[in-house]
């Protein structure tokens, strides 16, 4: 669930607009407790905005790819259960899309240009999550940033819903001993 926002951190801005979140995570164990997560992933972000007063509905669609870096750190000792999540999100804008429509005509249908919102953008991430075996739920929420820009620029903001299927190594079985026998040599 995203928007943009005109350059405020944390502030919703129109309808929610729903995109599709799909990658890969990987986990690295750097405690009981904590772990480093690398996450590439493609992101469709954007918003939806409509305005009464002039009849026009404006759907944004942008496409990113993502590789968040986020801190893993688990609430209770067993790393399964409840955990908490943050770190920085570098993504890079493949395509995008505005598209404003007044009374069902449209009105434009252009792709995004750089003008308010730069190919490559960086952002906070926070979440919680849940843990039980190979399978994790979080809800993260993930604002851009742009600290050093003089331009104040469209921002994105993002609420989703990650589900994540581990596939980890099966522990090393113990080789068997295989008691020594005793041989007897009879006289």
């Amino acid at each position: 669930m995203a928007t943009i926002n005109a350059g405020q951190f944390v502030q919703w801005t129109g309808l929610p607009k729903f995109g599709l979140i799909a990658g890969y995570s990987f986990d690295f164990l750097m405690s009981d407790q904590m772990s480093l997560m690398l996450e590439p992933m493609y992101v469709g972000k954007g918003s939806f905005v409509q305005s009464a007063q002039y009849r026009q509905a404006t759907r944004t669609t942008l496409h990113y790819v993502e590789l968040p870096i986020v801190l893993k750190i688990s609430v209770n000792k067993n790393p399964q259960g409840l955990f908490l999540g943050g770190g920085i999100v570098p993504g890079y804008l493949i395509s995008g899309t505005e598209r404003i429509t007044q009374d069902g005509q449209e009105l434009i249908d252009r792709p995004i240009s750089e003008e308010n919102l730069r190919r490559t953008q960086f952002s906070l991430c926070l979440g919680l999550g849940f843990e039980k075996g190979p399978l994790e739920m979080e809800l993260r929420g993930e604002n851009s940033v742009t600290p050093f820009d003089p331009v104040i620029r469209r921002q994105n903001l993002l609420f989703g819903l990650h589900v994540t299927f581990r596939f980890r190594p099966k522990p090393e079985e113990e080789e068997k001993e295989e008691p020594e026998e005793d041989y007897f040599d009879e006289k």
